[in-house]
Protein backbone atom coordinates (compact mmCIF):
# COMPACT_ATOMS: atom_id res chain seq x y z
CA UNK A 1 0.00 0.00 0.00
CA UNK A 2 1.14 3.61 -0.90
CA UNK A 3 0.68 6.93 1.46
CA UNK A 4 0.61 9.60 -1.57
CA UNK A 5 1.88 13.00 0.51
CA UNK A 6 1.24 16.29 -1.01
CA UNK A 7 3.75 18.89 0.28
CA UNK A 8 2.08 22.37 0.01
CA UNK A 9 5.44 24.44 -0.24
CA UNK A 10 3.68 27.89 -1.47
CA UNK A 11 4.27 31.50 -0.31
CA UNK A 12 1.45 32.76 1.89
CA UNK A 13 -0.80 35.92 1.09
CA UNK A 14 -1.40 39.11 2.82
CA UNK A 15 -3.95 37.94 5.16
CA UNK A 16 -5.79 35.23 6.61
CA UNK A 17 -8.49 35.47 3.52
CA UNK A 18 -5.69 35.37 0.87
CA UNK A 19 -4.30 32.38 2.62
CA UNK A 20 -7.90 30.50 2.69
CA UNK A 21 -8.06 30.94 -0.68
CA UNK A 22 -4.89 30.34 -2.05
CA UNK A 23 -4.53 27.05 0.77
CA UNK A 24 -7.89 25.74 -0.97
CA UNK A 25 -6.51 25.93 -4.21
CA UNK A 26 -3.51 24.42 -3.32
CA UNK A 27 -5.71 21.15 -2.04
CA UNK A 28 -7.53 21.20 -4.68
CA UNK A 29 -4.06 20.80 -7.22
CA UNK A 30 -2.85 18.36 -4.47
CA UNK A 31 -6.41 15.99 -5.31
CA UNK A 32 -5.21 16.07 -9.08
CA UNK A 33 -2.37 15.13 -8.48
CA UNK A 34 -3.85 12.03 -6.51
CA UNK A 35 -2.72 12.65 -2.97
CA UNK A 36 -4.19 11.22 -0.31
CA UNK A 37 -3.17 13.81 2.55
CA UNK A 38 -2.55 17.42 2.57
CA UNK A 39 0.31 19.07 4.46
CA UNK A 40 1.09 22.93 5.07
CA UNK A 41 3.81 24.54 6.46
CA UNK A 42 4.46 25.58 9.69
CA UNK A 43 1.62 28.26 10.21
CA UNK A 44 -0.20 28.87 7.49
CA UNK A 45 -2.64 31.45 8.29
CA UNK A 46 -0.92 34.17 8.87
CA UNK A 47 2.10 32.86 7.31
CA UNK A 48 4.37 32.47 10.53
CA UNK A 49 3.98 36.09 10.90
CA UNK A 50 5.17 36.67 15.00
CA UNK A 51 4.43 40.17 16.21
CA UNK A 52 5.35 40.75 19.63
CA UNK A 53 2.96 43.33 20.63
CA UNK A 54 0.36 40.93 22.58
CA UNK A 55 -2.52 42.80 21.02
CA UNK A 56 -1.20 42.16 17.28
CA UNK A 57 -0.32 38.70 17.54
CA UNK A 58 -4.27 38.15 18.95
CA UNK A 59 -5.55 39.99 16.41
CA UNK A 60 -4.31 37.04 14.05
CA UNK A 61 -4.78 34.07 15.99
CA UNK A 62 -7.38 31.78 14.87
CA UNK A 63 -10.12 29.31 16.70
CA UNK A 64 -10.09 25.62 15.63
CA UNK A 65 -13.82 26.02 15.19
CA UNK A 66 -13.00 29.39 13.33
CA UNK A 67 -14.70 29.62 9.76
CA UNK A 68 -11.15 29.44 8.57
CA UNK A 69 -10.13 26.05 9.80
CA UNK A 70 -14.36 24.41 8.97
CA UNK A 71 -13.49 25.74 5.04
CA UNK A 72 -10.43 22.47 5.31
CA UNK A 73 -12.95 20.11 6.94
CA UNK A 74 -15.46 20.81 4.00
CA UNK A 75 -13.04 20.68 1.35
CA UNK A 76 -11.55 17.29 3.13
CA UNK A 77 -14.49 15.81 3.03
CA UNK A 78 -15.31 16.90 -0.66
CA UNK A 79 -11.87 15.75 -2.21
CA UNK A 80 -12.32 12.71 -0.17
CA UNK A 81 -8.27 13.39 0.24
CA UNK A 82 -6.79 14.10 4.41
CA UNK A 83 -5.69 17.80 4.98
CA UNK A 84 -3.32 19.21 7.45
CA UNK A 85 -4.22 22.85 8.29
CA UNK A 86 -1.58 24.73 10.25
CA UNK A 87 -2.70 27.49 12.22
CA UNK A 88 -1.87 30.47 15.08
CA UNK A 89 -4.29 29.23 17.32
CA UNK A 90 -6.15 31.41 20.13
CA UNK A 91 -5.92 29.99 23.07
CA UNK A 92 -5.14 31.74 26.90
CA UNK A 93 -2.81 33.22 28.11
CA UNK A 94 -0.79 33.07 24.65
CA UNK A 95 -1.66 31.71 21.70
CA UNK A 96 -0.59 27.95 20.37
CA UNK A 97 1.47 27.09 16.77
CA UNK A 98 -1.12 24.34 16.19
CA UNK A 99 -2.14 21.80 13.63
CA UNK A 100 -5.05 20.20 13.09
CA UNK A 101 -6.00 16.88 10.44
CA UNK A 102 -9.15 15.97 9.15
CA UNK A 103 -9.23 12.95 7.63
CA UNK A 104 -11.19 12.09 3.83
CA UNK A 105 -14.87 12.70 5.36
CA UNK A 106 -14.02 16.13 7.22
CA UNK A 107 -13.58 14.73 10.47
CA UNK A 108 -11.06 15.86 12.88
CA UNK A 109 -8.33 13.12 13.82
CA UNK A 110 -5.37 14.86 15.16
CA UNK A 111 -4.84 18.19 16.85
CA UNK A 112 -1.43 19.01 18.06
CA UNK A 113 0.58 22.13 19.52
CA UNK A 114 4.16 22.33 19.29
CA UNK A 115 5.92 21.35 22.57
CA UNK A 116 9.02 22.55 21.78
CA UNK A 117 8.44 26.24 20.81
CA UNK A 118 11.60 28.08 19.95
CA UNK A 119 11.32 30.08 23.22
CA UNK A 120 14.57 31.83 22.44
CA UNK A 121 13.19 34.08 20.02
CA UNK A 122 10.04 35.17 18.10
CA UNK A 123 8.44 32.11 19.58
CA UNK A 124 8.72 33.55 23.30
CA UNK A 125 5.02 35.03 22.87
CA UNK A 126 3.38 31.52 22.16
CA UNK A 127 2.67 28.97 24.67
CA UNK A 128 3.64 25.37 24.05
CA UNK A 129 1.57 22.25 23.24
CA UNK A 130 1.39 19.68 26.09
CA UNK A 131 1.74 16.00 24.58
CA UNK A 132 2.29 14.39 21.39
CA UNK A 133 -0.67 12.37 19.62
CA UNK A 134 -1.24 9.44 17.45
CA UNK A 135 -4.08 8.84 15.42
CA UNK A 136 -5.27 6.14 12.70
CA UNK A 137 -5.53 7.72 9.24
CA UNK A 138 -8.30 5.73 6.74
CA UNK A 139 -7.57 5.98 3.32
CA UNK A 140 -10.39 3.30 2.62
CA UNK A 141 -8.30 0.78 1.33
CA UNK A 142 -5.92 0.12 4.56
CA UNK A 143 -5.07 2.56 7.54
CA UNK A 144 -1.98 4.10 8.61
CA UNK A 145 -0.58 5.45 12.13
CA UNK A 146 0.37 8.51 12.09
CA UNK A 147 1.75 11.41 14.17
CA UNK A 148 3.10 15.11 14.05
CA UNK A 149 6.07 17.61 14.54
CA UNK A 150 6.57 20.85 13.72
CA UNK A 151 9.63 22.30 13.03
CA UNK A 152 11.73 22.57 16.25
CA UNK A 153 10.19 19.64 17.21
CA UNK A 154 12.66 17.71 15.68
CA UNK A 155 15.87 18.79 17.36
CA UNK A 156 14.47 16.97 20.40
CA UNK A 157 15.06 12.67 20.14
CA UNK A 158 12.48 12.47 22.46
CA UNK A 159 9.41 13.83 20.16
CA UNK A 160 10.29 11.17 17.40
CA UNK A 161 10.22 8.76 19.94
CA UNK A 162 7.40 9.33 21.94
CA UNK A 163 5.30 9.13 18.84
CA UNK A 164 7.25 5.55 17.79
CA UNK A 165 6.31 4.36 21.05
CA UNK A 166 2.85 5.50 20.92
CA UNK A 167 2.63 3.43 17.31
CA UNK A 168 3.28 6.17 14.68
CA UNK A 169 4.42 4.46 11.45
CA UNK A 170 4.68 7.99 9.68
CA UNK A 171 5.51 11.41 11.00
CA UNK A 172 4.08 14.68 9.40
CA UNK A 173 5.77 17.74 10.13
CA UNK A 174 5.36 20.95 9.34
CA UNK A 175 7.74 23.65 8.99
CA UNK A 176 9.45 27.05 8.53
CA UNK A 177 13.47 27.11 8.30
CA UNK A 178 16.41 26.84 6.08
CA UNK A 179 16.30 23.34 5.50
CA UNK A 180 20.01 22.79 5.42
CA UNK A 181 22.36 19.82 5.71
CA UNK A 182 22.31 19.47 9.94
CA UNK A 183 17.97 20.16 9.60
CA UNK A 184 17.93 17.58 7.28
CA UNK A 185 20.25 15.17 9.14
CA UNK A 186 18.22 15.39 12.13
CA UNK A 187 15.10 14.24 10.29
CA UNK A 188 17.20 11.71 8.68
CA UNK A 189 17.76 10.57 12.30
CA UNK A 190 14.78 10.20 13.49
CA UNK A 191 13.13 8.47 10.87
CA UNK A 192 16.13 5.74 10.68
CA UNK A 193 16.60 5.07 14.51
CA UNK A 194 12.78 5.26 14.81
CA UNK A 195 11.96 2.95 11.91
CA UNK A 196 9.06 5.30 11.02
CA UNK A 197 8.82 7.80 7.63
CA UNK A 198 9.04 11.30 8.36
CA UNK A 199 7.50 13.81 5.87
CA UNK A 200 8.66 17.88 6.26
CA UNK A 201 6.62 20.12 4.32
CA UNK A 202 8.83 23.74 4.14
CA UNK A 203 7.77 27.32 2.44
CA UNK A 204 9.23 27.77 -0.30
CA UNK A 205 12.16 30.17 -1.05
CA UNK A 206 11.01 33.83 -1.06
CA UNK A 207 9.48 33.49 2.44
CA UNK A 208 12.28 35.00 5.14
CA UNK A 209 14.61 32.42 6.13
CA UNK A 210 13.02 29.63 4.17
CA UNK A 211 14.10 27.98 1.12
CA UNK A 212 12.04 24.55 0.26
CA UNK A 213 13.32 21.46 -0.04
CA UNK A 214 10.30 19.63 1.92
CA UNK A 215 11.36 15.91 2.29
CA UNK A 216 10.37 12.50 3.23
CA UNK A 217 12.26 10.14 4.59
CA UNK A 218 11.31 6.50 4.47
CA UNK A 219 12.50 5.08 7.58
CA UNK A 220 14.27 1.97 5.18
CA UNK A 221 18.11 2.70 5.78
CA UNK A 222 18.26 -0.89 3.94
CA UNK A 223 16.70 -4.04 2.87
CA UNK A 224 17.20 -7.28 4.31
CA UNK A 225 18.11 -9.59 1.23
CA UNK A 226 20.23 -6.69 -0.52
CA UNK A 227 24.24 -5.56 0.06
CA UNK A 228 24.82 -1.98 1.07
CA UNK A 229 22.17 0.39 1.44
CA UNK A 230 20.10 2.85 0.68
CA UNK A 231 19.51 6.70 0.42
CA UNK A 232 15.68 6.98 2.98
CA UNK A 233 15.42 10.32 1.23
CA UNK A 234 12.89 9.00 -1.56
CA UNK A 235 11.54 12.88 -2.30
CA UNK A 236 13.19 16.46 -1.48
CA UNK A 237 11.38 18.96 -3.00
CA UNK A 238 12.90 21.85 -5.17
CA UNK A 239 13.65 25.50 -3.62
CA UNK A 240 10.65 26.99 -5.54
CA UNK A 241 6.72 27.38 -4.93
CA UNK A 242 4.87 24.11 -5.97
CA UNK A 243 2.41 21.52 -4.65
CA UNK A 244 4.88 18.17 -4.80
CA UNK A 245 3.64 14.83 -4.46
CA UNK A 246 5.97 12.02 -3.16
CA UNK A 247 4.65 8.42 -2.45
CA UNK A 248 5.38 6.10 0.56
CA UNK A 249 5.87 2.53 0.55
CA UNK A 250 3.77 1.50 3.38
CA UNK A 251 4.70 -2.26 2.88
CA UNK A 252 8.32 -1.72 2.61
CA UNK A 253 8.37 0.30 5.86
CA UNK A 254 6.13 -2.56 8.02
CA UNK A 255 8.48 -5.31 6.41
CA UNK A 256 11.51 -3.33 7.87
CA UNK A 257 10.03 -2.33 11.02
CA UNK A 258 9.12 -6.53 11.34
CA UNK A 259 12.04 -7.64 10.80
CA UNK A 260 15.07 -4.83 11.86
CA UNK A 261 16.58 -3.67 15.65
CA UNK A 262 16.24 -0.21 15.76
CA UNK A 263 12.86 1.53 17.24
CA UNK A 264 11.64 0.22 20.77
CA UNK A 265 13.28 -3.72 19.75
CA UNK A 266 16.05 -3.00 22.16
CA UNK A 267 15.49 -0.06 24.29
CA UNK A 268 16.58 -0.28 27.98
CA UNK A 269 14.05 1.93 29.76
CA UNK A 270 14.96 1.02 32.80
CA UNK A 271 18.24 2.99 32.51
CA UNK A 272 17.19 6.42 31.35
CA UNK A 273 15.50 7.29 34.37
CA UNK A 274 17.07 11.03 33.97
CA UNK A 275 15.23 11.49 30.74
CA UNK A 276 11.87 12.14 32.72
CA UNK A 277 13.39 13.39 35.78
CA UNK A 278 11.83 17.03 36.08
CA UNK A 279 15.55 17.99 38.51
CA UNK A 280 17.46 17.03 35.60
CA UNK A 281 19.12 20.37 35.88
CA UNK A 282 20.46 19.88 39.05
CA UNK A 283 21.26 16.19 38.21
CA UNK A 284 24.51 17.79 36.41
CA UNK A 285 26.01 18.99 39.63
CA UNK A 286 28.34 21.95 40.59
CA UNK A 287 27.29 24.52 43.47
CA UNK A 288 27.08 28.22 43.61
CA UNK A 289 29.46 29.99 45.75
CA UNK A 290 27.43 33.34 47.08
CA UNK A 291 28.43 36.64 45.63
CA UNK A 292 31.45 38.42 46.30
CA UNK A 293 31.98 42.41 46.15
CA UNK A 294 35.03 41.72 43.63
CA UNK A 295 36.90 44.85 45.03
CA UNK A 296 36.80 42.18 48.20
CA UNK A 297 37.33 38.54 46.23
CA UNK A 298 40.00 37.00 48.24
CA UNK A 299 43.45 36.73 45.85
CA UNK A 300 43.14 33.39 45.22
CA UNK A 301 39.49 33.45 43.90
CA UNK A 302 40.25 36.03 41.24
CA UNK A 303 43.89 34.53 40.38
CA UNK A 304 41.53 31.06 39.77
CA UNK A 305 39.06 32.87 37.85
CA UNK A 306 41.57 34.67 35.52
CA UNK A 307 43.37 30.87 34.90
CA UNK A 308 39.63 30.08 33.82
CA UNK A 309 39.50 33.46 31.43
CA UNK A 310 43.04 32.11 29.95
CA UNK A 311 41.58 28.56 29.34
CA UNK A 312 38.40 29.95 27.98
CA UNK A 313 39.86 31.66 25.84
CA UNK A 314 43.01 29.53 24.69
CA UNK A 315 41.02 27.41 22.13
CA UNK A 316 40.00 30.58 20.22
CA UNK A 317 43.47 31.34 20.30
CA UNK A 318 45.23 28.55 19.15
CA UNK A 319 42.74 28.88 15.63
CA UNK A 320 44.72 31.97 14.91
CA UNK A 321 47.96 30.73 15.73
CA UNK A 322 48.71 33.31 18.86
CA UNK A 323 48.23 33.17 22.74
CA UNK A 324 49.27 37.39 22.69
CA UNK A 325 45.39 38.56 22.86
CA UNK A 326 44.66 41.03 25.78
CA UNK A 327 42.49 38.72 27.57
CA UNK A 328 45.28 36.45 28.49
CA UNK A 329 47.52 39.04 30.07
CA UNK A 330 44.69 41.02 32.49
CA UNK A 331 46.14 41.56 36.15
CA UNK A 332 44.04 41.14 39.06
CA UNK A 333 44.38 45.13 39.80
CA UNK A 334 42.61 45.34 36.19
CA UNK A 335 40.08 42.54 36.90
CA UNK A 336 38.75 44.92 39.98
CA UNK A 337 38.96 48.27 38.25
CA UNK A 338 36.98 46.25 35.27
CA UNK A 339 34.73 45.31 37.65
CA UNK A 340 34.66 47.64 40.44
CA UNK A 341 31.45 47.92 42.28
CA UNK A 342 30.61 44.41 40.11
CA UNK A 343 29.69 41.25 41.37
CA UNK A 344 31.15 38.18 40.47
CA UNK A 345 29.18 34.48 41.15
CA UNK A 346 31.12 31.67 40.86
CA UNK A 347 30.11 27.93 40.53
CA UNK A 348 32.20 25.07 41.87
CA UNK A 349 32.95 20.86 41.64
CA UNK A 350 32.28 18.67 44.88
CA UNK A 351 36.00 19.39 45.99
CA UNK A 352 35.62 23.32 45.81
CA UNK A 353 37.35 24.02 42.43
CA UNK A 354 35.70 26.24 40.19
CA UNK A 355 33.94 25.07 37.27
CA UNK A 356 32.71 28.30 35.73
CA UNK A 357 32.17 32.28 36.89
CA UNK A 358 30.13 35.04 35.64
CA UNK A 359 30.45 38.30 35.96
CA UNK A 360 27.88 41.50 36.10
CA UNK A 361 27.43 44.92 37.18
CA UNK A 362 25.04 47.38 36.99
CA UNK A 363 24.61 50.90 36.17
CA UNK A 364 21.33 53.24 36.05
CA UNK A 365 19.01 50.45 36.17
CA UNK A 366 21.02 47.83 33.16
CA UNK A 367 22.60 45.05 34.22
CA UNK A 368 25.82 44.67 32.34
CA UNK A 369 26.75 40.61 32.11
CA UNK A 370 30.17 39.51 30.97
CA UNK A 371 32.91 36.93 31.41
CA UNK A 372 31.10 33.96 31.31
CA UNK A 373 33.32 31.22 31.11
CA UNK A 374 33.50 27.40 31.63
CA UNK A 375 36.64 25.24 32.13
CA UNK A 376 36.60 23.31 28.98
CA UNK A 377 36.74 19.91 30.32
CA UNK A 378 33.15 21.03 31.81
CA UNK A 379 31.72 22.55 28.73
CA UNK A 380 28.82 21.63 26.88
CA UNK A 381 27.00 20.14 30.34
CA UNK A 382 24.37 23.12 31.08
CA UNK A 383 26.96 24.76 33.31
CA UNK A 384 26.79 27.66 31.47
CA UNK A 385 23.33 27.86 31.38
CA UNK A 386 22.70 27.23 34.81
CA UNK A 387 25.80 30.36 35.35
CA UNK A 388 23.81 33.06 33.54
CA UNK A 389 19.96 31.69 34.72
CA UNK A 390 21.11 31.92 38.48
CA UNK A 391 22.51 35.46 37.82
CA UNK A 392 19.40 36.72 35.70
CA UNK A 393 17.06 34.97 39.12
CA UNK A 394 19.22 37.16 41.57
CA UNK A 395 18.00 40.63 39.76
CA UNK A 396 13.67 41.60 39.05
CA UNK A 397 12.88 41.33 35.35
CA UNK A 398 10.86 44.79 35.89
CA UNK A 399 13.67 46.51 37.34
CA UNK A 400 16.80 45.91 35.32
CA UNK A 401 17.75 45.55 31.07
CA UNK A 402 20.03 42.62 30.76
CA UNK A 403 22.91 43.67 28.06
CA UNK A 404 25.83 41.84 27.05
CA UNK A 405 28.57 41.47 24.48
CA UNK A 406 30.65 38.13 24.07
CA UNK A 407 33.13 36.90 21.22
CA UNK A 408 32.36 33.26 21.66
CA UNK A 409 29.69 31.61 19.56
CA UNK A 410 28.97 29.23 21.99
CA UNK A 411 27.89 31.88 24.60
CA UNK A 412 26.28 33.96 21.44
CA UNK A 413 24.17 30.52 20.87
CA UNK A 414 23.31 30.57 24.68
CA UNK A 415 22.44 34.06 24.77
CA UNK A 416 19.64 33.59 21.70
CA UNK A 417 18.34 30.51 23.22
CA UNK A 418 17.79 32.19 26.98
CA UNK A 419 16.17 35.05 25.09
CA UNK A 420 18.64 37.88 23.98
CA UNK A 421 18.63 39.50 20.42
CA UNK A 422 21.50 40.92 18.51
CA UNK A 423 20.83 44.17 18.37
CA UNK A 424 24.22 46.17 17.45
CA UNK A 425 27.82 45.53 16.81
CA UNK A 426 30.81 46.95 18.59
CA UNK A 427 34.75 46.84 17.23
CA UNK A 428 36.87 45.60 19.40
CA UNK A 429 40.18 47.12 18.66
CA UNK A 430 42.58 46.80 16.05
CA UNK A 431 44.77 44.72 17.78
CA UNK A 432 42.14 41.64 18.30
CA UNK A 433 40.58 42.02 14.70
CA UNK A 434 42.62 39.72 13.15
CA UNK A 435 41.87 36.96 16.21
CA UNK A 436 38.35 37.63 16.78
CA UNK A 437 35.41 38.33 14.34
CA UNK A 438 36.08 42.54 13.61
CA UNK A 439 32.60 43.15 15.34
CA UNK A 440 31.55 42.14 18.60
CA UNK A 441 28.37 41.04 18.88
CA UNK A 442 25.83 43.54 21.50
CA UNK A 443 23.12 41.85 22.99
CA UNK A 444 20.23 43.01 25.20
CA UNK A 445 17.27 40.41 26.76
CA UNK A 446 14.02 41.09 25.49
Amino acid sequence: MELKIAFIQILPGKDLDENLTKGLDACREAKEKGADVALFPEMWSDGYYLPQDEAELKSLAVDKDSAFIRAFSDLAAELQMAIGITFLEAHEPKPLNSIIFFDRTGKEILHYSKVQTCAFADERVLDGGDDFYVADLDLGRGKVKFGSMICFDREFPESARILMLKGAEVILAANACPMEINRLAALRTRAYENMVAVATCNYPEGQPDCNGRSTLFDGVPWLRDAAGVRDMCVFEAPREPGVYVASLDLDLLRKHRSEDIMGDKYRRPEKYGILSDPTVKDVIGGEFVPWYMISDAEEKDLQEILELQYLAYQSEAALFGTRDIPPLKQTLDEVREEYKNGLILKMTDEDGRIIGSVRAHENEGTLYIGKLMVYPGHRHKGYATRLLTEIENRYPDDRYELFTSTRSLDNIRLYQKLGYRMFAHKRISDELEFVYMENCPSMRKA
